[in-house]
């Protein structure tokens, strides 16, 4: 998967347009956030148990 995630995230970094998120959640009972970066093809989703990951 990490090829996969790799080539993903290549392709959103050529798009001229991205758009970012983060939205709070929690995983075993702690905050944590996931990010997300997507464009009209491709989404990246990144769970961080930090806000400014």
């Amino acid at each position: 998967l990490e090829c996969f995630e790799n080539i993903i995230r290549e392709k959103l970094m050529i798009s001229p347009v991205i758009h970012f998120d983060e939205t709070g959640m929690k995983i075993e009972g702690k905050r944590h956030w996931l990010h997300v970066a997507s464009n009209e093809k491709y989404t990246c989703y990144l769970p961080h148990s930090k806000r400014g990951a």
